[in-house]
């Protein structure tokens, strides 16, 4: 009996897990590369709450990248250690990196509210409201000098003003911990599957039945062989008498 491929969403459990890992690693990548180029719109709620939060910020995006190019190594490999491995940091960064971060990042935001709308204030001054300017503002703000994104406000998030601005970003951030926290721990749970697949000393009840089951249609196949290709012995009838047992029995009956 054929051993059913386990999946992650549409693909085999062994590549769902290496294209997610993937797209982990280039999205971190990304907002990474986005943020030194000052093209980030979570920079500046970070630099508003504290000078050290955008760095902190920066640092959780390589780890996460890390562990998502480490994730697509592993899945390539197909080793157990290799996804073992893999296992216990996704679960870590699924806790820590994604949830923890997450409602710490969404708090802090929704308590400096105030201070984020007064920073885009001042990089944005009501005395220029012209919006499709290509010069960046600049702001300092709490002993942190930012540029307010590298872009336009109305680029950034689509809306006309700082209030609407920064209450879109709160929104994005909720957004991120809600969906953020359910996709990471399916996708966490994805990587047990996968790592189970991978160690030759596991083997559920399905499995331990459908090898019994594999075994006695081999043992079946081969007796049925071997019945075939043995060879013919003429069969001799034991209720028939021989000659010799009637010769005794002649000799019986003439005493």
């Amino acid at each position: 009996m054929a051993k059913r491929e386990t999946c992650l969403w549409i693909f085999p459990i062994r590549w769902g897990v290496f294209v997610i890992s993937f797209i982990i690693a280039g999205v971190s990548a990304a907002l990474i590369g986005a943020t030194f180029l000052h093209k980030n719109p979570m920079m500046i709620h970070l630099a508003v709450i504290h000078s050290v939060l955008p760095w902190v910020y920066i640092i959780v995006l390589a780890v996460t990248g890390v562990i998502g190019l480490f994730g697509t190594i592993a899945a390539i490999a197909g080793n157990h250690g290799f996804m073992v491995f893999y296992k216990i940091a996704v679960w870590l960064m699924t806790f820590f990196l994604v949830i923890i971060w997450q409602i710490i990042v969404f708090i802090l935001a929704l308590v400096n509210r105030s201070k984020t709308t007064e920073a885009c204030n001042k990089a944005n001054p009501a005395t220029s409201q012209d919006y499709n300017s290509t010069e960046n503002a600049s702001v300092s703000f709490q002993g942190y000098t930012t540029t307010l994104l590298g872009v336009n406000m109305g680029d950034t998030y689509g809306v006309a003003n700082c209030d609407q601005a920064v209450q879109a970003g709160i929104i994005g951030v909720a957004v991120l911990l809600f969906v953020g926290g359910i996709v990471t721990t399916w996708f966490a749970f994805g990587v047990n599957k996968c790592a189970r697949s991978l160690d030759t000393n596991y083997m559920g009840s399905h499995a331990r039945t459908a090898r019994w089951d594999d075994n006695l249609d081999q043992l079946q196949s081969a007796y049925a062989r071997d019945k075939k290709n043995a060879p013919q012995y003429p069969l001799k009838d034991l209720n028939k008498t021989s000659k010799f047992s009637r010769g005794l029995m002649k000799l019986k009956l003439k005493k």
